[in-house]
């Protein structure tokens, strides 16, 4: 976007972000047969969603039982690690390196 900051009116603002939002959820869903399956129990027929309203919660609890990735193990450049709490297990998500020329790393849980 090459628009001056806070130019963009909100309703723009609200339609990129669900564009890219449903990009992404397509893309990990094509990518990452777990994560269609949990989708699938989730949001039986799924749809994309219309208003941002509609978008669907992950609980983020799943990344403590689930390694959800949607890029080779071997292109992992790094792991981030919550520290959890006395007892429970960490969730975990993993990142592409980030070169010159990219867009910013997307996250891989």
């Amino acid at each position: 976007m090459n628009s001056p900051q806070y130019t963009l009116p909100q309703s723009d603002k609200e339609r990129l972000l669900l564009h890219e939002l449903n990009s992404l959820t397509d893309h990990h869903k094509r990518a990452c047969p777990d994560y269609e399956k949990i989708l699938a129990v989730m949001r039986p027929g799924y749809v994309p969603p219309v208003t941002l309203e509609d978008v669907s919660d992950l609980p983020i609890r799943i990344f403590k039982s689930h390694r959800l990735r949607t890029i080779p193990a071997s292109d992992i450049f790094k792991t981030l690690t919550s520290s959890g709490t006395t007892g429970a297990q960490p969730s975990q998500v993993s990142s592409t390196a980030k070169r010159r020329g990219d867009r910013p790393s997307r996250f891989h849980g």
